[in-house]
């Protein structure tokens, strides 16, 4: 059978920290990519002027 290699306690917590801490930080990325996304498509579906972006009435 396999002996697995000793690790150091303190390496493996540290690397667990380090991922965890990046997980929550893409969680949190991820969270304000949709807010923004949702921000944006709310602001495009009130926006009066016509289809093709420019503002109605300019010359």
């Amino acid at each position: 059978m396999a002996q697995r290699s000793e690790r150091n306690p303190r390496t493996t917590r540290c690397a667990r920290s380090a991922a965890r801490i990046a997980v929550r930080g893409l969680v949190v990325a991820g969270f304000a990519g949709v807010a923004w996304l949702l921000s944006a498509s709310a602001a495009h579906a009130s926006d009066s002027s016509g289809s093709d972006g420019f503002a109605s009435g300019a010359s």
